[in-house]
């Protein structure tokens, strides 16, 4: 994970990083995070019946841009489960060559990517396939805003996302 990527995550829970630094003699990173005051047993619980209560199974084809290795894999895993055709790319680029050897029915892009960011790959997206539904991630919600504003219609997941918020989100893009 790069430290943007670290850095949203434990901002959002309500965390902080604080970072001391000298030239040759390298970084000292500490990081804050509050207190945990609900039970793990009942967070397991809350996920585990969320993912019971919809139904999050699928049969279409997902169009998935993401750089980091280990977060294109663990979705395309978890999206692979759930019955769903995944077509993986690590940029742009490589979404749009996949997008021309299969037509998807929906795209979830990372909004920084490096070569070709989700914006720009969604507008050319859409140029061949017209009103494809576009899911955008990112761990800072500015690139996404500027994103989803450059693409009508788009939808944003907030990152770090877990396998049933990203599943259910598809679901509801779906569906619609």
């Amino acid at each position: 994970m790069g430290l943007a990527t670290v850095y949203g995550i434990v901002w959002q829970h309500g965390g902080f990083i604080h970072v001391y630094s000298e030239p040759g003699q390298g970084s000292l990173f500490h990081v804050y995070l509050p207190v945990m005051e609900i039970a793990i047993a009942e967070s397991t619980r809350e996920f585990v019946n969320v993912g019971k209560s919809k139904n999050l199974q699928g049969s279409e084809t997902i169009l998935l841009a993401e750089d980091h290795d280990s977060i294109r894999e663990l979705t395309r895993q978890s999206l692979t489960r759930l019955g769903y055709q995944v077509l993986a790319a690590a940029d742009g680029s490589q979404a749009l060559r996949l997008a021309e050897l299969e037509r998807p029915d929906l795209a979830v892009l990372d909004v920084v990517m490096p070569h070709m960011g989700g914006a720009a790959t969604a507008a050319q997206l859409l140029q061949h396939i017209p009103g494809l539904p576009i899911l955008f991630t990112s761990g800072f919600s500015e690139n996404a805003n500027n994103a989803v504003a450059q693409v009508p219609g788009s939808h944003y997941l907030q990152k770090p996302y877990g396998p049933t918020s990203l599943a259910s989100t598809i679901r509801e893009i779906l569906d619609s």
